[in-house]
């Protein structure tokens, strides 16, 4: 995260290594004789220049709110004040993490992926197959490190899922107790740092959260792709009044119990984020014996 002063941030497009890879040449002792006999004499040693970039630009947004409270309702019920109060405040953290998620989410709309996973592969077989196989495209379109540590987003309930999935499994009496930590380092042994997140893929139907309560595990879940330092996370001004009485509202025997705003943005200075889509099952299957088909 960097801090904004003056409304928002410029950056250049950086040169990915697609934008060099072919700015090399190969000179043979053939074409070395032809230049200087000027017979048959073919291609020459190019220099490319650096270009000229362009430049990006993401700007601040304000968010926040205001509660407006009566003078003889807090002095008659404060314990209702207080407890409305503190849900505001945990709605806006939620509702900022609704809001950045989807900022993250609108430039990775570009190159989605879809087509992870089959039925009959279970639920934690074709996560991490299909993350290691996106992991392993990304690092080599880019030429990064093999190791090179890759970020991931994920909404925190595939967690549960996957221990739902891996309890299933006959006569492995040592799935019962999966920890988080267990967990964690199967992501770790592909050296993919995963962001468990609330506030995506829940609240509707077939996910977490709906108004309808959930039977069975959701049949898909998406994920978020990216090379640490894609994203940069700009914070500006921040306003907390608290209490504020002024005229106005005195004249309605009321005052302003909480005013909240803070402006932030979320700049892509990175060159790629990749969402993708992957078909799950918690049904602890582990392969099926006679596949017909070739999937992550």
């Amino acid at each position: 995260g960097v801090g904004i002063n003056r409304g928002g941030m410029r950056w250049p497009t950086s040169a990915s290594y697609g934008d060099i890879v072919n700015n090399f040449w190969t000179w043979t002792e053939t074409q070395d004789i032809a230049a200087l006999t000027g017979t048959a004499q073919s291609g020459t040693k190019t220099c490319f220049r650096v270009p000229c970039p362009g430049m990006n630009e993401a700007r601040l947004r304000c968010d926040g709110f205001c509660l407006t409270v009566g003078n003889l309702m807090e002095d008659a019920w404060p314990e209702l004040i207080a407890n409305h109060t503190r849900l505001t405040f945990a709605g806006h953290a939620h509702r900022l993490n609704t809001l950045r998620i989807n900022t993250l989410l609108d430039p990775s709309m570009s190159t989605p992926i879809t087509g992870y996973g089959a039925a009959g592969a279970g639920l934690v077989a074709p996560v991490l197959g299909s993350l290691e196989l996106t992991a392993i495209d990304y690092r080599e379109k880019y030429r990064m490190c093999e190791d090179a540590v890759l970020e991931v987003v994920l909404p925190r309930w595939l967690r549960g899922a996957m221990r739902a999935d891996l309890r299933k499994r006959g006569g492995d009496i040592e799935y019962l107790d999966v920890s988080d930590a267990k967990l964690m380092n199967l992501f770790d042994l592909l050296s993919i740092r995963v962001q468990w997140v609330t506030d995506w893929q829940v609240g509707t139907t077939g996910f977490p959260g709906g108004s309808t309560p959930l039977v069975n595990w959701p049949t898909t879940v998406q994920f978020l792709m990216f090379a640490a330092g894609t994203f940069v996370w700009g914070r500006g001004l921040q306003l907390n009044l608290g209490v504020v009485r002024d005229s106005v509202l005195n004249a309605t025997n009321d005052h302003t119990a909480e005013w909240m705003e803070e402006c932030w943005l979320i700049g892509k200075i990175g060159h790629e984020s990749r969402l993708g889509t992957i078909a799950i099952c918690a049904d602890g299957t582990t392969g099926a014996a006679d596949l017909t088909a070739c999937s992550p």
